[in-house]
């Protein structure tokens, strides 16, 4: 079960930086270059076409890859919202639902779950050791329930 929900956290960080990636290279191709000050020859117009042409056939590869993973995401996110919403304690879905789903980095579900309390600042690792012992009651709980059915 943890090897599972490991694999959809990575299918979402892929996702992420796919779509950081197509930003990148959309910012790239839109800058505008500088002029060339240098006095020479800029070469022949058709190697910026073929550049060019090269640029937009990578962003539309990036977007069929993005496309693709955003299908398998989705589809795994659904059966793992349902398999975590299953939990009966909430402190487990929560934990579980901040870290494969919204890819939450300890410290923040950390802060996420326990902020409200106002001794969080100063007993922040006695709080992160709860956030630890969540995720692993609720992989615990889980792994019962599918032994049982």
């Amino acid at each position: 079960m943890r090897e599972y929900f490991r694999n959809i956290r990575q299918n979402r960080i892929k996702l992420r930086m796919a779509q950081k990636r197509l930003r990148d290279m959309q910012e790239n191709m839109a800058a505008i270059s500088s002029p060339d000050l240098s006095g020479m020859p800029k070469g022949s117009r058709s190697s910026g076409d073929a550049n060019m042409a090269h640029d937009v056939s990578e962003i539309l590869e990036q977007e069929k890859y993005i496309d693709i993973l955003k299908s398998r995401t989705a589809r795994e996110s659904i059966k793992a919202e349902k398999i975590i919403r299953s939990l009966k304690n909430p402190v487990e879905a929560a934990v579980l639902f901040a870290r494969y789903i919204d890819i939450k980095e300890w410290n923040d579900i950390v802060k996420f779950i326990y902020s409200d309390k106002k001794d969080l600042d100063y007993n922040f690792e006695k709080y992160k050791k709860r956030v630890y012992r969540a995720h692993k009651k609720a992989f615990e709980h889980l792994e019962e329930k599918r032994n049982e059915s």
